[in-house]
């Protein structure tokens, strides 16, 4: 994104079930490093969505496993 760009606002009534990779990066206020390591190593679910025949396409965050991941790490709180 270019500095004269200007940024998009994510506005969500409700919790979305899947949700894109800078989403997940502005919704939860982690990098995109973090955020592709949690995926690596399984700690949270996603689903590659590509067409038949083709090596790339559009990788979706489980919303609720992102957040419940989080949740687990939060310190202090009685939440």
């Amino acid at each position: 994104m270019s500095p004269t760009e200007p940024t998009r606002s994510i506005t969500v009534n409700h919790d979305p079930v899947y949700i894109r990779i800078p989403e997940a990066v502005q919704l939860f206020g982690i990098g995109r490093t973090t955020l592709y390591a949690l995926i690596s190593s399984r700690k949270i679910k996603t689903v590659l969505l590509k067409q038949k025949g083709h090596k790339t396409g559009r990788r979706l965050v489980c919303f609720e496993s992102l957040k419940a991941y989080l949740d687990g790490q939060a310190e202090g709180g009685d939440a």
